[in-house]
């Protein structure tokens, strides 16, 4: 089981409930630009570069990958391990 901080938790519901993810919410497969991650029915109120370090700590503990996509253009997506988190821990996903 992951340990979560209150500041990891509020991206991961920003990233399980986000606008722009293909897949919306139902499949968790989709990717997320690191710019919208707040762009979401659950916006985690976390920016600049608290929001970078929280992402980082998410990635370490093996919930999201984090990929270059073009240069400072950032893409999030959830880990086998991730997606099991959210489905287990966060309703209505």
């Amino acid at each position: 089981m992951f340990n979560l901080t209150e500041n990891e938790l509020a991206v991961v519901k920003a990233l399980a409930f986000n606008n722009y993810s293909i897949g919306y919410c139902d499949d968790l497969e989709g990717a997320t630009w690191s710019e919208c991650i707040n762009d979401s029915a659950a916006p985690s109120g976390i920016e600049g570069r608290s929001l970078s370090g929280v992402v980082s700590s998410l990635c370490q503990k093996g919930l999201v990958a984090s990929s270059e996509y073009d240069r400072n253009e950032w893409t999030i997506s959830w880990t086998e391990a991730g997606r099991a988190f959210v489905r287990q821990n966060i309703p209505n996903v």
